[in-house]
């Protein structure tokens, strides 16, 4: 924020030899701030060892984890915000200034034709190439959709591409889990299923992913969406893994 401000614009007006400069210092922050998701991830391990140290089995119920866990999202939800901004900026210097090619309908990050089925699909292959690098084999994902559903809307393919990604690589996991890599890699194992469907009049999108995991006790599902909730089990390699540490 403090390099923003002091930035060095001409008087009395801006010009046009100010902005390649600039988006080197945009550029530059983007960069450095890309691993802060993975630090605040490891420091939330570590809050999450002294609190059970110091509260014990009572530390789920306590004031602090609670008061973490606000400040933390409070903490995502900008940064999501700034980012947003920051690399729509850079896109869109790259496209409008310096020509980027770049599909017609495509503003920036925003998209004005996304089709949900083509979300699916690229976070389907995303998900089975990340399960086929950790685990030697991916199962089987079918994906089900109006054949006759050439709906379109406005928004941020990478923001559902990366959500979708996350959702179905925690049920490819607890699928693999549970049949074994054996079972899965034979097609003996029933398939992960995603369901895309529209609502009344298009105004909304569903996606919907199944698997036979068996998932978790109900009496965990409040603690999914905490920062500090311990997502037990192995990290996935893989390029599009990101290193996210369970859901939020």
């Amino acid at each position: 924020f403090k390099e923003l401000r002091t930035f060095s614009f001409s008087k009395p007006s801006a010009k046009p030899a100010d902005i390649p400069p600039f988006h080197q210092l945009l550029r530059a922050i983007f960069h450095r701030h890309i691993k802060v998701p993975e630090q605040m991830a490891k420091g939330c391990l570590e809050l999450r060892s002294q609190l059970q140290h110091f509260y014990g089995s009572s530390w789920w119920d306590h004031a602090d984890r609670i008061t973490v866990d606000n400040i933390l999202q409070s903490f995502f939800l900008s940064r999501i915000g700034i980012r947003f901004l920051l690399e729509q900026q850079l896109v869109l210097h790259d496209q409008i200034i310096d020509g980027a090619v770049m599909p017609a309908d495509v503003f920036g990050l925003l998209s004005l034709n996304v089709k949900a089925r083509d979300i699916a699909d690229i976070a389907v292959a995303k998900a089975c190439r990340n399960c086929k690098a950790s685990v030697g084999v991916k199962p089987e994902v079918e994906v089900y959709s109006d054949p006759d559903n050439n709906t379109t809307f406005v928004q941020i393919p990478s923001h559902m591409e990366f959500i979708l990604l996350q959702l179905l690589q925690n049920a490819i996991q607890n699928h693999v889990e549970r049949y074994g890599t054996d079972a899965v890699g034979s097609g003996e194992a029933p398939p992960v299923r995603v369901v895309v469907a529209d609502g009344p009049k298009c105004d909304h999108i569903t996606f919907r992913v199944t698997d036979m995991g068996r998932g978790a006790p109900r009496s965990q599902i409040p603690k999914f969406w905490s920062y500090l909730h311990d997502h037990s089990g192995p990290q996935w390699v893989g390029g599009d893994s990101e290193n996210v540490y369970g859901l939020p």
